[in-house]
């Protein structure tokens, strides 16, 4: 292929893919907001006497569909906290496939690639899900370091694109570390073969 031609071919193919996934929320995007809350039940880390709980967000919209409910066991104080399991999981996830699957190198470099990846974003994922609580307990902001993890969380599934920030981090450094490199020596030994003089 020209490779003047392989930006616009992985742009296009990067947009046809992430618009496929984004389409398809409106039909997965309910059973994955179960699987989302019932992986946040088993993530999340209790901070004190702080119970926590994940529960669908009867009146949320397209980007509340989850309640986090928080309730501490010695004074009855509660905090129910809005979260968008499209934002925390769903679009991270999709983006990471869209750029791996328009990244020009061969499909036996891609596969490998998008398995690190898609390893890489759900450790990512369920980080995030164990210290969601204590972002949210911190009292009234005395906790600076409780403060710091709810600007940072915010920063990534609050803002209008923060979710990209990670997968686009662990894209670039499983293709730059590995996919790149393996295909251009896979080029190397092709054009090797094809020239033995």
């Amino acid at each position: 292929m020209h490779l003047r031609k392989k930006p616009i071919r992985f742009f296009l193919t990067f947009l046809f893919t992430f618009a496929a996934f984004i389409a398809a929320w409106n039909v997965v995007g309910s059973a994955y907001g179960s699987l989302f809350r019932g992986a946040g039940g088993m993530m999340a880390i209790a901070t004190g006497p702080w119970s926590v709980k994940y529960s669908r967000q009867l009146d949320g919209d397209v980007h509340h569909d989850t309640q986090m409910l928080l309730r501490n066991r010695r004074d009855s104080l509660k905090r129910d906290v809005s979260l968008s399991s499209r934002r925390i999981a769903y679009m991270p996830t999709a983006f990471l496939i869209a750029l791996t699957l328009a990244t020009p190198v061969p499909w036996a470099r891609k596969r490998i690639a998008m398995l690190w990846g898609l390893i890489g974003v759900h450790i990512n994922i369920a980080a995030r899900l164990a210290i969601l609580p204590a972002t949210y307990i911190a009292a009234r902001g005395e906790d600076t370091s409780e403060t710091l993890l709810r600007k940072l969380e915010w920063v990534l599934s609050g803002s209008s694109a923060g979710w990209a920030i990670v997968p686009l981090i662990i894209w670039v450094g499983i293709i730059l570390n590995y996919a790149l490199p393996n295909a251009n020596a896979d080029s190397q030994q092709s054009d090797a073969d094809n020239n033995p003089g």
